[in-house]
């Protein structure tokens, strides 16, 4: 039975992730309907059958699987270079449109990830990572059905604004893709019981949502895009350090120890400048500052964390319902 449900919960989550690799390589209409139909109706049938095989056995209390430690130890990697990757697109984006807040919480947030993973998560066996009670049943009903039939219903939307787009790229397959992505990473939110998988699901569902909503690439929507994923990455920050469960006085030694060692980092950035013309000091402090941002939001985040946690469901909660507003 665990090794059943396991398929079907590892179905769940890649076969949307292998719908969106489809749309992503293919330009033509006609086969990308017949992709993102074909793909939301498996989708949707494989949530119902989902249901139909833990709902009998979920209603009688939680059920808990145990991942293969060498597969769990694999995801582990896997979510920290996700989380990497999706850190640079934020931060490349951040730099690229001139809004620096968010390139900044993506900074402290993989930091504190690849931290916590590394140093405390990686000695810590979660012996059941995978938990299905009725909420998660429910919600795979939501997101299989109603998901699938949105990225369906797209199509036709989809379809209409290109007719109004005047000559520019089409990126709809891009478009597409993210909208598969998306319904991947909430399969792994609802069924995740480990803190650090989750928090990655919910970055590719903030990074996700913030490409969508900057799709049309107006001044509006990158305004709109860059104040959905600072409001985001604040509910990650606060995942993240709810996830990691340190105590002032060693965070705020971390904190430091980060931001420290990248000092020598920022005088090597002095070189240039000082052969660009500038003088001593100015090089000195621009190399300096480069790194100094670290320990001082690092302080102000374990400063926060320390009453603040009790409210981290609040932030998590406030930050997903900001993002649907905008």
């Amino acid at each position: 039975m665990e090794t059943t449900a396991l398929a079907l919960l590892g179905a769940l989550i890649v076969l949307p992730a292998v719908v969106a690799a489809l749309l992503l390589a293919v330009r033509a209409d006609k086969p990308r309907t017949f992709i993102t139909v074909i793909g939301a109706l498996a989708i949707a049938c494989l949530s119902v059958l989902a249901a139909a095989v833990f709902l009998p056995q979920s209603s009688q209390g939680a059920l808990y699987f145990a991942v293969p430690e060498g597969v769990a130890e694999g995801i582990s990697y896997v979510t920290i270079g996700i989380d990497l990757v999706l850190a640079a697109y934020i931060i490349g984006k951040g730099l690229a449109n001139k809004k620096y807040l968010a390139p900044v919480l993506a900074l402290v947030q993989i930091e504190l990830i690849v931290w916590f993973e590394l140093s405390i998560a990686h000695g810590i066996a979660v012996e059941q990572a995978i938990c299905i009670d009725n909420l998660s049943v429910i919600m795979i009903l939501v997101i299989g059905i109603i998901g699938s039939g949105i990225c369906v219903y797209a199509l036709g939307y989809m379809r209409d604004h290109e007719r109004h787009n005047h000559g520019g790229k089409d990126r709809r397959p891009t478009f597409f893709a993210l909208m598969f992505v998306f319904l991947s990473a909430m399969f792994a939110i609802v069924v995740a019981n480990n803190l650090t998988w989750m928090l990655c699901a919910w970055e590719v569902t903030t990074v996700c949502s913030f490409a969508l909503i900057g799709y049309t690439r107006t001044q509006e929507a990158i305004d709109n895009a860059n104040r959905q994923i600072i409001l985001n990455l604040i509910g990650g920050l606060a995942f993240a350090l709810a996830a990691t469960g340190e105590n002032l006085a060693g965070a705020a030694a971390l904190a430091l120890g980060i931001g420290i060692q990248n000092f020598p980092e920022g005088a090597a950035i002095a070189l240039p400048l000082r052969q660009e013309g500038r003088s001593r000091g100015r090089a000195f402090l621009g190399g300096m500052l480069s790194g100094a941002v670290e320990p001082v939001f690092g302080i102000l985040v374990v400063l926060a964390a320390s009453w603040a946690r009790p409210l981290m469901p609040w932030l998590l909660s406030f930050a997903a319902g900001a993002m649907l507003y905008v």
